[in-house]
């Protein structure tokens, strides 16, 4: 069970790094933020839209009251090239 949550997590990490989510780069960000709705869908989620910029809040309870939260974004700086692998330690 946890090699299995690990390879979902590696390979939903490998396919979410390849979108361009560069500055000005609107579609791309929004494919991302489809593919994180679309893969979390079985956990509660709330959109909104702050100056302009779209923001998911996603938990497994449908209250406000968090033991743990992980914050993130889709942004990133260009690169030349980058292949994705796999660590194991």
């Amino acid at each position: 069970m946890k090699e299995k949550i690990i390879n979902e997590i590696l390979n939903n990490t490998c396919k979410l790094i390849k979108y361009k989510t560069i500055k000005n780069e609107f579609k791309e960000f929004d494919k991302a933020y489809d593919f994180i709705k679309k893969e979390l869908k079985n956990y509660n989620i709330k959109e909104y839209i702050i100056n302009n910029y779209k923001n998911l809040v996603i938990s497994n309870t449908k209250e406000n009251t968090l033991d743990i939260i992980f914050c993130a974004h889709l942004d990133v700086v260009p690169a030349t090239s980058y292949s994705p692998r796999s660590l194991r330690w």
